[in-house]
């Protein structure tokens, strides 16, 4: 799910510019949102996507920040199958 996440804020790219200036990073975190969360992890990063993930106890569309749009829920999970079904994430932690 974290490279679904991911894939979908930032095409897995660290140095990604969103259209939202306090919004960062890989996995479009707004480190002021998360601080807490992260505690003095890089929000650059992948585990910060994963702390984040399994931290905030909400649904997807809550952490995706969609109130009627789904489609980036959508997308979201739509990647996510893709990348399970060929493999790249079976058995990895973030999957369970």
């Amino acid at each position: 799910m974290v490279l679904a996440i991911c894939w979908d804020e930032s095409h897995l790219k660290y140095n990604v510019k969103h259209s939202d200036p306090s919004t960062k990073g890989i996995a479009g975190i707004k480190p002021s949102i998360h601080r807490k969360t992260l505690n003095g992890v890089n929000y650059n990063s992948l585990y910060a996507c994963y702390r984040i993930y399994k931290s905030v106890n909400y649904s997807l569309k809550k952490y995706k920040g969609t109130k009627r749009n789904y489609t980036s829920v959508t997308r979201t999970l739509k990647y996510y199958r893709i990348i399970s079904n060929r493999g790249i994430v079976k058995n990895h932690p973030t999957t369970k």
